[in-house]
């Protein structure tokens, strides 16, 4: 399991970035019914524990500001460690092209959660646990130099949940990926689980307002869901000390590099007016 540590603020000005998303089409990965799926009901009772804070940013490579946002992200993932998870979206628009021989790092499923959080038609911008905060007009927050406090708030607040990663090599490229989770009250809604992969490490270019860097190490970015973009219905309502455990099958494409990648698992509501992030953790894929 994750320890956790503490976070310190930052503060900066920003100039967005404006951007044109195209049409999508998104498949819901296929489940694997051959592996473990179990739900039961606890006899005992631990206390809660910490909170892990999930952090999203859209970004995209020709975006002259999202660096620096990106810089902030990672300070606050050095700083709170365990007590954090992130993933770093490259929206599917003209910011987000790849300059020639890259990796194109876009995917569906990071535009399609764009635009269900933010209408602002500018990136970076970011989300914290989900949470619509006070003073915002959208779940996504575009000043990043507000991102730090955010996550402070939320670290402060208890989960109603818990979230354990679980990964086991199978195959050259094959893992599964076991994710079990506890609750800790009665919710009365609808939960949600979303399982994400990361990589961090790819080397790219990356515009900045006056030059294009040819050597920028791209973190947390988004690789793939193993759950469908707005998550899979995990518990109609569910109940106190109620527990389930599922795996799932991720297969590594060659141009990843497992020894740079993390899952991200979380669980959620996903309702008009309410998406809060109940709980999250990250793991390594190679320990």
């Amino acid at each position: 399991m994750k320890k956790w540590v503490w976070a310190l603020p930052a503060v900066m000005l920003w100039t967005a970035c404006q951007e044109v998303p195209p049409a999508i089409d998104l498949t819901p990965p296929q489940e694997d019914t051959t592996l473990e799926d179990t739900a039961y009901l606890a006899a005992d009772s631990p206390p809660a524990p910490e909170r892990t804070v999930l952090m999203e940013e859209f970004t995209g490579v020709r975006c002259v500001t999202c660096p620096r946002a990106s810089e902030i992200v990672h300070e606050l993932d050095s700083i709170h460690g365990k007590r954090m998870a992130v993933i770093a979206y490259h929206v599917n628009d003209i910011l987000g092209k790849p300059y020639s021989g890259d990796p194109d790092m876009r995917r569906p499923e990071g535009q399609q959660l764009y635009e269900q959080f933010w209408t602002g038609g500018s990136i970076p911008v970011g989300m914290i646990d989900r949470v619509q905060f006070t003073g915002e007009s959208e779940v996504a927050v575009p000043q990043p130099d507000k991102w730090p406090s955010l996550v402070n708030q939320r670290l402060t607040e208890t989960p109603p949940a818990g979230v354990k990663i679980d990964i086991r090599k199978t195959a050259d490229s094959t893992y599964v990926i076991t994710i079990e989770t506890r609750f800790f009250q009665d919710l009365n809604e609808r939960v949600y689980l979303s399982v994400a992969a990361v990589e961090s490490g790819m080397i790219v270019h990356q515009k900045f307002p006056t030059y294009v860097d040819s050597a920028y190490r791209l973190e947390h970015a988004f690789r793939a869901m193993l759950t469908p973009w707005n998550g899979m219905l995990w518990n109609e309502t569910p109940k106190n000390k109620w527990v389930r455990r599922k795996a799932f099958r991720l297969r590594i494409t060659p141009e990843w590099k497992p020894e740079n990648m993390h899952v991200v698992a979380f669980l959620h509501y996903f309702s008009a007016g309410n998406y809060e992030v109940l709980q999250a953790d990250e793991q390594p894929l190679v320990p």
